[in-house]
């Protein structure tokens, strides 16, 4: 990789630490919303459990992103740009399609105040759009001592 990231970089990083983990601990936790509405969505139609894994699958993928995110901060290169290059379109499918409960609450918000919902996304992007530019800085920078 050719120039070391900045300082805002390492900042964005343990904000984005921070983000991911309680995204997984709200997820994760037995009392939490996000899993009670999953719970009565399985309770009524068991096959609501495929949306609750593509959840699942979402958020472990946003906590693994911090290993690549990791490597891009540090300048370390660790497995292919292939195996990084499929885990971005991977993440990205699974954040697109495995959000349901955000989505819903998206569209809840929608219907009783519209500017609520733009600042939602808004700040949802902030917080993990760079995320997605830190891991495809990393995938396509060109490596100095490797071959691509």
């Amino acid at each position: 990789m050719s120039k070391k990231p900045n300082w805002i970089w390492h900042f964005y990083f343990y904000l984005y630490l921070f983000v991911t983990a309680y995204q997984a601990w709200d997820f994760f936790d037995v009392d939490s919303r996000i899993n009670t509405y999953y719970h009565v969505l399985i309770a009524y139609n068991t096959r609501y459990i495929w949306v609750y894994c593509r959840n699942a699958l979402s958020v472990i993928l946003n906590v693994l992103t911090l290993v690549p995110f990791y490597l891009y901060l540090h300048q370390i290169h660790w497995l292919s740009k292939k195996f990084w290059g499929w885990f971005l379109l991977i993440r990205l499918a699974s954040d697109l399609t495995g959000r349901i409960y955000e989505i819903n609450t998206l569209k809840s918000f929608y219907y009783q105040n519209t500017v609520l919902t733009r600042d939602c996304i808004i700040v949802a992007v902030m917080l993990t759009g760079p995320s997605y530019i830190a891991l495809l800085k990393y995938v396509f920078k060109k490596h100095r001592n490797r071959p691509a």
